[in-house]
């Protein structure tokens, strides 16, 4: 896999293994966070702790686990089964994905986004 297609590439290590995380690009962002949302809708913050197997692998296609110089892309369920050798490991690393790319969520930016939509449609 070729670093370059990162956005704003993170090294972090989870359970002593070795992981690439990535800005997801806007329009794929958008549907991730969508699923993402709709699912914390039907079963509440839990939820982010049990994606579904496509919304992870929409999410985790942007992450990439790391051995020394190489990285390998989790862009199918195989690859991720693979890279987090454990449930554990694999919803800290989606935990890691979502903070990274929708932290608006977690530091009260998102109301700012909001008052802004607010604001705008009443003119």
């Amino acid at each position: 896999m070729d670093p370059k297609q990162f956005i704003e590439p993170k090294e972090i290590e989870i359970n002593n293994l070795k992981f690439v995380i990535s800005k997801i690009p806007a329009i794929q962002a958008q549907e991730v966070y969508r699923n993402i949302m709709r699912e914390a809708k039907d079963e509440g913050d839990i939820a982010m702790t049990y994606l579904t197997s496509d919304t992870a692998v929409s999410l985790l296609s942007y992450s990439a686990n790391v051995d020394g110089d190489v990285w390998s892309a989790l862009d199918n369920i195989q690859q991720i089964n693979y890279a987090t050798k454990g449930v554990e490991t694999l919803i800290k690393l989606e935990a890691a994905m979502i903070r990274y790319n929708f932290g608006f969520l977690f530091d009260g930016t998102l109301q700012e986004v909001l008052a802004v939509l607010r604001d705008s449609s009443a003119t």
